[in-house]
């Protein structure tokens, strides 16, 4: 249920941005609706696909689930790319596997010991969902995720 709730607030957020858009185009009386429906609409679609068995089936990863701490579904910042996949946390590691609906498929591993700090950022400086991994070697790893406390 908590997975459901996120992503119907992004979808207000996407129907608000969308709102906008439309009441300047379209005016309030067509924006305004169109953009609650297409929010709430985007939230639902976006819960579905995220839990489908086949996004489940490309992100399961090689451990047994007693070795698994704590897992959910994460973004991580590639390049130019915000990589949807599932995150998993065990005791030594941290892995990141992709879906195969994006470009840059990967799968990271990072061990605990090369993490040096683990800060909080912001998408867009607004949405309170981003996290930060400094790592001994120099490189900060970036995702996107619910329950950042939880993570941390």
């Amino acid at each position: 249920m908590n997975e459901l709730k996120s992503y119907l607030i992004s979808g207000f957020a996407f129907g608000t941005v969308f709102s906008l858009l439309l009441i300047f185009n379209l005016g309030w009386k067509v924006g305004i609706p169109l953009g609650i429906v297409s929010g709430f609409a985007f939230g639902v679609r976006i819960y579905f696909f995220a839990t489908s068995k086949t996004v489940k089936a490309q992100t399961q990863i090689a451990i047994t689930e007693s070795k698994i701490v704590y897992s959910g579904g994460a973004n991580h910042f590639k390049n130019w790319e915000a990589v949807g996949g599932k995150l998993y946390l065990t005791k030594d590691q941290l892995i990141f596997k992709s879906h195969h609906f994006n470009h840059q498929n990967h799968e990271l591993k990072i061990q605990i010991e090369n993490i040096d700090l683990i800060n909080y950022f912001r998408i867009f400086g607004i949405v309170p969902n981003g996290l930060v991994l400094n790592l001994n070697s120099g490189v900060k790893e970036k995702f996107v995720i619910n329950n950042r406390k939880t993570w941390k």
